[in-house]
């Protein structure tokens, strides 16, 4: 890491960052990441302007792969630690991110390490994030690091987790799905409506819907037109309707 970080030329910096994620295990994760935090203030290459946040988001997720117990636990405690010296100096407030900011151990890093824990084991990341207390806000954030970390393994492992997921009223799970149709557009708009189709549960259809509808009616307004009107009776596409609808009248 320390080498790495003093390295100027980008591509022999990426190449030396490759063979360390290539060595990462359980025994030395902790200490390249704790290299590659002390190096955010350093000035050189920290994180910012020398691409840095990149580095530090694969680590996290490299390490979440080997380890992702320890990953999310080491990274708890900074955050836990971090809250409390906030709180000793009376600042009540919590930054975009949670707590942890600079010093490592945020929301943000948390999610990171999630998604490498998921991609290797989604159930141990799952129970870890239905343990929390509190904040359903994060939990859902978590949750859909947990997702995307399954894309890794393809689309149908990220879908059948979701599928498993419980319904609720806030609709999570088609939110989830938002993450899923997300990839699905990469091949084109037209190509991630006719895979909207073929989904069974209605609020999976319509979370792949809501994601899909606003590109699609950029993309071939009249195909998106017909596509939306093959579904408006149904509520779950009441929001798609609504995009396409906007796109028209603009």
């Amino acid at each position: 890491i320390k080498a790495m970080m003093k390295e100027n030329d980008p591509l022999k910096r990426n190449a030396m960052f490759s063979a360390l994620l290539e060595q990462l295990s359980p025994e030395n994760a902790k200490a390249a990441f704790t290299a590659l935090r002390e190096s955010r203030g350093n000035g050189r290459g920290g994180f910012g302007r020398g691409g840095g946040g990149d580095e530090m988001r694969l680590l996290l997720n490299a390490w979440g792969r080997v380890d992702g117990k320890t990953a999310v636990a080491e990274l708890t405690a900074l955050s836990e630690a971090a809250r409390a010296e906030h709180e000793a100096n009376g600042d009540n407030g919590r930054g975009r991110g949670g707590w942890g900011g600079r010093d490592g151990g945020g929301a943000f890093d948390i999610y990171s390490a999630l998604n490498g824990w998921a991609t290797n084991d989604a159930s141990a990341a799952l129970e870890y994030v239905n343990g929390l207390e509190g904040d359903d806000r994060q939990k859902g954030m978590y949750t859909s690091g947990i997702v995307r970390g399954l894309m890794a393994n393809g689309v149908n492992d990220a879908i059948s987790f979701i599928s498993e997921l419980p319904q609720d009223d806030n609709n999570s799970r088609g939110r989830y799905m938002s993450t899923v149709a997300e990839e699905m557009l990469e091949d084109g708009a037209a190509s991630a409506a006719k895979w909207a189709n073929t989904l069974e549960a209605d609020d999976l259809k319509g979370g792949a819907m809501d994601r899909i509808a606003g590109s699609y009616a950029r993309e071939d307004l009249e195909s998106a037109i017909a596509w939306v009107g093959d579904h408006a009776s149904e509520d779950y596409a009441a929001r798609a309707v609504t995009e396409v609808a906007e796109q028209w009248a603009e």
